[in-house]
């Protein structure tokens, strides 16, 4: 089981290693249905998992403090 302090870590490098597998797909594909999943998915999947990083350091902050102030 992954500690939570990492957890943030591996979905950004889980969001890089997508991103760059989706640009591998510019080659072969550049129709109207691409640039429709783009912006309905891909445009909206990475500030989503920004947010979503930012939130677990957050999270794992709290978690820490909250676990020295009742120790």
């Amino acid at each position: 089981m992954l500690r939570l302090s990492t957890n943030d870590e591996v979905l950004h490098q889980a969001m890089d290693e997508m991103l760059k597998r989706w640009s591998n797909t510019a080659s072969g594909w550049r129709d109207e249905a691409r640039r429709e999943f783009q912006k309905e998915y891909i445009d909206e999947l990475d500030p989503a998992v920004r947010g979503a990083c930012t939130a677990m350091k957050s999270l794992y902050a709290l978690l820490r403090k909250v676990r020295e102030e009742c120790s």
